[in-house]
């Protein structure tokens, strides 16, 4: 094709005009993608995030293979909720980001054959600990009587036997509030 001498400037001057927006608009998307992304994915492993309550720092860790622990304070008290017949402790409000994004889901169930130890605590008696098998798990607080206007994220600790009992505190002789602890340590 034959071009006019005055059409060669103008055909120039457009095709650097798309170079330059296309040098800025590329970018600016990239950019834009990424961030949006951020939010609902982890792109670096182990994942990490702590919380406080009530003065404690308690840490959830995420590991690329999925599996994870939930490290906290030492001799934790729990409550009893009969209607959901496990012993409980709210860790946070359910702003938790691992939550929030969907990598972790609730309920979370911890691996039973690595739970910490759970004691008894009777009144004027010495502390027991608790030989029966058990599962514990961070679940939706609101299925509790005591958080169920709350949005909160509790430590459930539940009996695992063929009975499904043997943790209610009138079998154990202990009182339904603070009549068990265990340590915030757990494995998932």
């Amino acid at each position: 094709m034959n071009y006019a001498p005055d059409e060669v400037p103008a055909m120039a001057t457009s095709l650097v005009l798309v170079l330059v927006i296309l040098t800025i608009a590329a970018p600016v998307g990239i950019v834009l993608l990424i961030k949006n992304n951020h939010n609902t994915t982890v792109k670096s492993y182990p994942y990490v995030e702590s919380m406080r309550r009530h003065g404690h720092t308690r840490t959830l860790t995420v590991w690329k293979n999925g599996n994870g622990t939930f490290i906290g304070e030492k001799n934790h008290k729990l409550w009893w909720d009969a209607s959901q017949q496990y012993w409980f402790c709210g860790m946070n409000t359910s702003n938790i980001k691992m939550f929030d994004s969907g990598l972790l889901d609730l309920p979370l169930k911890f691996d039973s054959l690595r739970l910490p130890p759970i004691y008894l605590l009777p009144e004027d008696a010495p502390t027991v600990e608790f030989k029966g098998p058990a599962h514990a798990y961070l679940r939706d607080g609101r299925e509790t009587a005591h958080y169920k206007n709350l949005s909160m994220i509790v430590v459930a600790v539940q009996d695992a036997s063929e009975e499904g009992n043997l943790l209610d505190p009138t079998l154990l002789g202990v009182n339904p509030i603070d009549g068990l602890s265990v340590d915030i340590n757990f494995a998932w």
